[in-house]
């Protein structure tokens, strides 16, 4: 038991120094945007996951029953929040998901008062993985940046449906999942961040969009009319004209009121 439970630490601590290293390259290193602060978010929800689960803090800090409960109200949403952001490049949080937010974590610190709130908060913490994997598998034919595209379809799917199963184990087992699931999840986990890390600190810079309100350069000297076409070009990739199923180069000219040779 005891060669199990080092294993165990081990994979918990791996983890963790994969999430801390990717979180201090993004603060250090990458330009500041929402893609790189989210990148970090979904990282410290990682981290809180990854701590929360190991063995050592479930059985030799019960004392930090409250910073448990907090990670696992607030780490689901980070990652949620944090995979969105990062992979969709108009992801708008709705008032209704922020009340649904407020809920959830509400809903981890009533545990104590009533065992109904247990089960509540775990059906909150599926919802939240079910709509990661909805999202997932409805927007995949729209990332049109192909190394990211194929990068984010599995891996968001494969995380949320890992959220799914490890949040219904603990559901029926609490924080006694028996040793063999408690390696399994954990080993899942380190897989995870491990191929989350390479990429994210390996990938090509043109796979981290740009801003949205990055602003388009302008070449020096152009016509008035040549300014007015750049404008409307512009604001027509900003209503996300480049998403339309279909779209040429003719079509593009007809939004614009446009010559096709220009």
């Amino acid at each position: 038991m005891q060669v199990l439970e080092n294993l165990d630490f081990a994979m918990s601590s791996a983890a963790a120094g994969l999430l801390l290293l990717m979180i201090v390259h993004f603060a250090a290193i990458r330009p500041v945007s929402r893609k790189t602060v989210s990148a970090m978010v979904f990282g410290l929800g990682g981290l809180g996951i990854v701590i929360g689960s190991s063995m050592v803090f479930l059985h030799d800090f019960p004392s930090l029953s409250l910073v448990h409960v907090s990670i696992f109200a607030f780490a689901p949403l980070m990652i949620a929040w944090g995979m969105l952001e990062l992979f969709e490049d108009d992801f708008k949080v709705q008032s209704w998901q922020i009340a649904f937010a407020v809920f959830s974590i509400a809903s981890h610190y009533l545990t104590a008062i009533h065992p109904v709130f247990g089960t509540v908060c775990h059906l909150t913490n599926i919802m939240i993985y079910r709509y990661l994997f909805y999202i997932t598998v409805s927007t995949h034919s729209h990332d049109l940046v192909e190394a990211r595209c194929k990068f984010r379809f599995w891996f968001m799917g494969v995380a949320a449906i890992d959220g799914i199963i490890f949040t219904s184990l603990h559901s029926a087992y609490g924080d006694n999942l028996p040793m063999t699931l408690q390696l399994f999840k954990n080993a899942s986990l380190l897989g995870l961040v491990v191929i989350f890390a390479y990429w994210a600190l390996k990938v090509r810079e043109h796979v981290w969009a740009l801003p949205q309100n990055a602003e388009m350069k302008r070449p020096e000297n152009l016509t008035p009319a040549e300014n007015a076409l750049l404008t409307r070009l512009q604001e027509s990739m900003e209503n996300n004209i480049w998403r339309q199923e279909g779209l040429t180069i003719r079509k593009l000219a007809e939004n614009l009121d446009a010559p096709e040779h220009r």
